[in-house]
């Protein structure tokens, strides 16, 4: 299948934990954003925690505009930044 059609977006196929699956299911339904955008955004997290990402983020008031209504958090890029460097992830806790 081509992916042609696809302009700012890239597939990505891949497998995640069940239990990690069921809780981002939960949550596209509590907050109504498509799991792409949540995707967009803890994939973000990760290259900004491990200094992958230092450019602008590409989509910022598209993809945080959907998810900052539910988190009520601030968007900025710093703020950001420094969440993602301070905390621990759910996969460094097992």
């Amino acid at each position: 299948m081509s992916d042609s059609h696809l302009k700012t977006r890239g597939r990505l196929t891949t497998t995640i934990d069940n239990e990690i699956l069921a809780g981002l299911k939960k949550l596209t339904a509590e907050t109504q954003v498509p799991i792409t955008r949540l995707l967009d955004e803890a994939i973000l997290d990760l290259l900004v925690k491990y200094d992958r990402w230092n450019g602008p983020v590409p989509g910022r008031k598209r993809l945080m505009g959907v998810v900052s209504a539910y988190s009520g958090g601030d968007t900025g890029d710093d703020t950001r930044r420094a969440a993602a460097k301070g905390g621990q992830s759910p996969l460094e806790k097992r």
